[in-house]
């Protein structure tokens, strides 16, 4: 697949999807997330992902969106007896103990306390890099995901996700670097760097997660941006 600037024409896979009217992926909305029980209590949090990605042998799904997908993907490699690394981190930032440990039933409560959906609206082939076209795409998509779902509070997965995700939301002014969390007058949004990153350290981003929640609590700011120094995290 050919990376493509915005400038560019578009490829044959965003014209297709184009085509078929911009689709996005259903997202997982777990049994809790829109009733005070669970871990969150009641806080409606969603998780950001970046993308889907799919094995060499299933490089015919490229570009596609089954609208089933995230779902599956939840409960194949979040509910797994063993969580795939990515889920298992997430439910670790906020449903962990002090030492950072977590039974498999507590994982999947969190699963069940949260929604969950990628920024990207397309698969992406094995071990790359979004092609632009398809974070443009999910631009173009994500407020809508953001209405049915109407969280209090956001996890976004990644820097580059946030670069592409933050001038976005309501009320964001600036670069995108400048601000780790943004209020939009109905939610809460803070950048989490992505759990396969080297960077990542779950003692370092637990109680930022934490911090987000309490944040949530207090009153809408819109426009308020803040530096995670701002909350003492």
């Amino acid at each position: 697949m050919t990376m493509h600037t915005l400038g560019d024409a578009p490829s044959t896979l965003e014209q297709d999807w184009r085509a078929r009217g911009l689709p996005t992926f259903r997202p997982w909305m777990g049994e809790h997330y829109r009733t005070p029980t669970g871990i969150t209590a009641g806080r409606r949090l969603l998780v950001l992902g970046e993308s889907h990605y799919v094995d060499e042998n299933e490089r015919g799904m490229v570009g596609t969106t089954p609208p089933g997908f995230t779902r599956t993907v939840v409960e194949k490699l979040a509910l797994a007896e063993r969580p795939y690394p990515f889920f298992d981190k997430i439910a670790r930032l906020v449903a962990a103990d002090a030492d950072g440990r977590i039974t498999r039933d507590r994982t999947a409560e969190f699963w069940q306390s949260v929604a969950f959906c990628n920024f990207v609206p397309v698969i992406v082939g094995e071990n790359r890099v979004p092609d632009q076209w398809m974070f443009k795409a999910g631009t173009e998509t994500v407020q809508s995901l953001l209405d049915e779902l109407e969280p209090e509070v956001v996890i976004a997965c990644g820097i580059r996700l946030w670069d592409y995700f933050a001038p976005n939301l309501e009320g964001y002014s600036g670069p995108a670097y400048q601000t780790d969390v943004h209020d939009d007058g109905r939610a809460i949004f803070g950048k989490f760097y992505h759990p396969s990153a080297r960077k990542f350290r779950l003692g370092d981003w637990a109680p930022r997660a934490r911090r987000l929640l309490d944040q949530a609590g207090k009153p809408r700011m819109k426009g308020h941006g803040l530096r995670w120094s701002d909350l003492g995290a």
